[in-house]
């Protein structure tokens, strides 16, 4: 066959895979069948694994501006807790101390559960899933554990404010006992000075002296103001007219008579333009008076000034005015007066309320002392005690744990994951068979690898006496020596063929049948053949043919025996055959010779 007919060496088909699954069949059916058993003895040998989720959403670091008092030691106490990142609450929350505290509390023996916990998105939800053996126990311990945590997170808050609370109370109550005290030695101290308040009653005699002081310093400066005032108004009653000169305007009454005769000379106009043109002499002089009488009313005053002398009213109000000013000084000075004795008489008497004052200081001091200390405490203990009762959970449940449900094994799922592990790894062991196999199992196969065509297909006989063609034996062997025949008459399109070889990689495979055989039809074809046996190692044709294998073409290689005498008649006409001889020491060497 030409080159370029030849199909390539490395093109595998679809056919050859299925050939090749076809012959690896056995591996295949075996890989899957054990593969299946283990996947069905594992899926029905595992106990049942059950799966259930709680959701919980947690406060994480936050930032926040606290509008307590700062100067309050107690202050830290009522501001909200400032969190912390959502990694660190899953450490915190997958710790043994919480994980132990959870099974002790849902009551399941520690271990049985496996807990995993994990953020939900970039949100503050936390997704716990547990798993178990036992149904019950992973919806207790899924239930139990967020309760464990909020526990575990707001104990010491819890604690911290407890131990204030009762601190608190404690102090009120001793500060409540000794404010009494004080409050009866204050009373005490009262009866025997015989002064209700020594502060009040000091304090209100100053404010009369200050009184006092301040309304004689108040009418000696109205006195010297009222005495300043009238040297004014004399002064001022010395400098007025005697007359007094109102001028007034008027409206020139000039202009309305100019303005009667413009009305006048208008009027004449009209009735003279009715009897002469506009360029009569008689118009034209009217017009000439209409127009002097205007200049003059342009050029006189609108308004004139007209001058009227009276006694003048303002020196009797001047008079008035110092007349009332005049009595308002007497009384001023009278005031004045009273004042001076009153101040003088307040400062008698105070100097006795130095000491009464320093001892009901002390007293007033050391209550005022213990009803700040109460009025603290009272409002320490009330916020105490609301923060107590509305402390602020840092955990919510969003979504308890429902029922748990069996996540494995998954018998379906298990056994067609086993059906496909089966079928794959049957596959992949028959590929690793063929490709660690040498051998060539097919004619595709064959002209694959070596990129020629396949002359025939010799079927494999188990049957050691079936193997062999004879006169009188035809059917399926010979009809298949046949093909292989005209196969390879026609393989030899540019000449006839003379001369054949067959052979093999390894003993075994079926040379010696294969060129018996072919021998033979190509001799019941009426051909003249000789068949060569040029395996000198170890010879089998003779048996086939049923001859001595001496002598032979050792025989006749080294010299000993002419071809004609070599060559032995079978009882297959037209065929001769070349025994292999003696067996030479040197077999490779004779058939390399010259």
């Amino acid at each position: 066959m030409d080159d370029e007919t030849r199909p390539p060496a490395n093109d595998v088909s679809v056919r050859d895979y299925v050939d090749m699954f076809r012959r690896r069949r056995a591996i295949i059916i075996q890989t899957f069948a054990l593969v299946f058993v283990v996947g069905v003895v594992v899926t029905f040998l595992t106990k049942p694994l059950y799966r259930t989720v709680t959701r919980m959403l947690v406060e994480g670091k936050a930032m926040y501006v606290t509008q307590l008092d700062p100067t309050n030691p107690l202050g830290n106490l009522f501001t909200a807790d400032a969190g912390h990142e959502v990694d660190t609450q899953l450490e915190v929350l997958q710790g043994e101390k919480v994980l132990g505290d959870a099974y002790t509390d849902a009551g399941v023996k520690p271990g049985t559960v496996q807990i995993q916990a994990k953020q939900s998105g970039n949100t503050d939800v936390i997704e716990v899933t547990a798993e178990s053996n036992d149904k019950d126990a992973a919806q207790k311990v899924a239930n139990s554990l967020p309760q464990v945590y909020l526990k575990y997170v707001t104990g010491n808050r819890h604690q911290e404010i407890t131990r204030a609370l009762k601190f608190a109370r404690e102090r009120l109550a001793k500060e409540t006992h000794e404010l009494h005290i004080c409050e009866e030695k204050l009373q005490k101290f009262r009866e025997t000075s015989h002064v209700t308040n020594v502060e009040t009653e000091r304090t209100q005699r100053i404010a009369d002296k200050v009184a006092a002081e301040a309304e004689f310093r108040q009418h000696e400066a109205a006195a010297h103001g009222l005495a300043a005032r009238l040297n004014v108004l004399y002064k001022a009653r010395k400098k007025l007219p005697e007359d007094k000169v109102t001028p007034s305007s008027v409206t020139n009454p000039l202009i309305a008579g100019i303005k009667e005769q413009i009305a006048a000379l208008q009027t004449d106009r009209t009735r003279v333009a009715l009897l002469f043109k506009p360029a009569s002499i008689e118009i034209q002089k009217i017009d000439v008076q209409i127009a002097d009488m205007n200049r003059r009313l342009a050029a006189m005053p609108p308004m004139v000034t007209n001058v009227s002398r009276s006694p003048n009213p303002a020196i009797a109000e001047a008079e008035a005015k110092i007349a009332q000013t005049y009595t308002d000084l007497l009384e001023a000075q009278t005031q004045l007066k009273y004042n001076r004795r009153r101040a003088d008489a307040t400062v008698s008497g105070l100097d006795k309320y130095g000491l009464l004052e320093r001892d009901q200081g002390e007293f007033q001091r050391e209550i005022a002392r213990h009803e700040s200390s109460i009025a603290l405490l009272t409002r320490s203990v009330d916020d105490l005690a609301l923060r107590e009762k509305a402390t602020h959970d840092p955990v919510v449940v969003i979504t308890p744990a429902a029922a748990a449900i069996q996540v494995a094994p998954q018998k379906l799922n298990n056994l067609l994951a086993a059906t496909l592990l089966g079928l794959v790894l049957g596959f992949c062991f028959a590929l690793l068979q063929e490709f660690l196999d040498d051998r060539i199992n097919s004619p595709e196969e064959a002209r694959r690898i070596f990129g020629v065509p396949a002359l025939g297909f010799i079927p494999l006989i188990e049957n050691e006496e079936e193997r062999l063609l004879g006169p009188a034996r035809g059917g399926t062997l010979l009809e298949t020596f046949r093909v292989l025949r005209s196969n390879v008459t026609f393989a030899a399109v540019e000449g006839a063929i003379h001369s054949i070889m067959i052979t093999s990689t390894t003993p075994g495979e079926g040379k010696s049948v294969t060129a018996f055989n072919l021998a033979v039809a190509m001799a019941l074809e009426g051909r003249q053949v000789i068949l060569v046996d040029a395996d000198l190692r170890r010879p089998t044709l003779h048996k086939k043919c049923g001859v001595e294998r001496r002598p032979g073409l050792v025989n006749v290689l080294v010299g000993h025996t002419p071809l004609q005498k070599a060559l032995q008649s079978c009882a297959i006409p037209n065929l001769k055959i070349l025994t292999a001889g003696p067996l030479p020491p040197n077999p490779a060497e004779m058939l390399g010779s010259t």
